[in-house]
């Protein structure tokens, strides 16, 4: 409805001064000024009424996604999400420190296989 409003503003703004411009072709010059000065206001409040209805939607938007963000269901969802990761980080860093264990053990297996070769090939 406002913004209905708003674009008949605009709308009887370009008639008028298409007014104005035809009756200064008539030339009746103070008619004319007041008229385009007239439409000039009519336009300037019918696009003020657009940009504030574009702020009012934008504060609205606003004020409907931090509602969503800071509602019950979607705290729980980013603490689950929290939780899964954690949890998926402590397995993941599990299986790394499982491998290097594995890894320094077999090197120092195989070294102490060396050091028993070196000590048998010398008897």
């Amino acid at each position: 409805m406002t913004l209905k409003l708003a674009l008949m503003l605009v709308i009887f703004a370009f008639a008028g001064l298409l007014t104005a411009t035809v009756v200064n072709e008539l030339e009746i010059v103070g008619l004319a000024e007041q008229l385009s000065q007239f439409s000039a206001i009519v336009l300037l409040s019918g696009f003020s009424l657009i940009c504030l209805l574009g702020l009012g939607l934008l504060a609205k938007l606003i004020v409907n996604a931090l509602t969503a963000y800071f509602s019950a269901h979607r705290r729980f969802e980013r603490r689950l999400l929290f939780y899964l990761h954690s949890r998926y980080r402590l397995e993941r860093l599990y299986q790394l420190r499982t491998k290097r264990v594995l890894y320094f053990n077999r090197l120092q297996r195989k070294r102490l296989l060396r050091q028993n070769d070196k000590k048998s090939t010398v008897l």
